[in-house]
């Protein structure tokens, strides 16, 4: 059974309340029924543009400082705000001593394939001009 929902708390529940329905009712897809559904809905061109309006929204979000990061921690609860700034403030270290180890200016950049994308549809072939 598969019951898609947008990313809210609103539309998670009424999916679920249509997925217990379905249930109740037997009005279930039968596996192969849902495996055909998958198969045409999502292909991998599909799957990798979605892939990428996510990447380039969090490309394009703002970075939060370690500084307020610990503060919105904090603000978790008494308890478990102070083991949310425990856990970050390891994974923090663990970050130095990986940049230790492996410093940044040692790793290769991955290539910006959005400009391959641009250079392809403007009529340049790729495989000539690399």
């Amino acid at each position: 059974m598969i019951q898609l929902a947008e990313p809210s708390a609103t539309s998670l529940v009424e999916s679920l309340d249509k997925a217990i329905a379905k249930r109740r009712n037997c009005q279930l897809l039968s596996p192969d029924g849902a495996h055909d559904w998958v198969r045409k809905t999502y292909t991998w061109q599909n799957v990798a543009e979605r892939t990428e309006i996510v990447y380039d929204k969090i490309s394009a979000a703002t970075e939060v400082t370690l500084a307020d990061r610990l503060h919105r921690y904090n603000k978790c609860g008494l308890v478990a705000g102070k083991i949310f700034i425990f856990i970050a403030a390891l994974n923090y270290l663990l970050l130095i001593l990986c940049n230790w180890i492996s410093p940044v200016q040692n790793i290769d950049l991955a290539i910006d394939c959005r400009k391959l994308r641009r250079l392809k549809t403007g009529g340049v072939n790729l495989e000539q001009s690399s």
